[in-house]
């Protein structure tokens, strides 16, 4: 339905946008990539988001990527760009 119902999806960003602020906790991901084997990491409420945040550029430059193939769609020329790439990039042209 998130991918078909517009309303929808903005309304479940409103809700990710309205509960994303917490205080920031300590963590423990459980990771099993196997059924022997799960992997136990310290982490925080902080760190997570700022994966998420990571990993979104990461999604958001496979759509470029797509939409240069199939479509005349422009895309500002920072979407799907780290922001450590746009600094960077900043600093060499200086």
């Amino acid at each position: 339905r998130i991918e078909t119902d517009i309303s929808f999806a903005l309304e479940q960003l409103e809700n990710i946008s309205n509960g994303i602020n917490r205080n920031d906790k300590s963590l423990l991901l459980v990771s099993s990539f196997n059924e022997d084997e799960m992997i136990e990491t310290p982490t925080n409420y902080a760190r997570e988001l700022v994966y998420n945040l990571e990993h979104t550029v990461h999604h958001m430059a496979l759509i470029r990527v797509g939409l240069f193939e199939i479509s005349d769609i422009k895309l500002p020329t920072e979407f799907g760009v780290a922001a450590s790439t746009i600094k960077h990039k900043q600093l060499c042209v200086q």
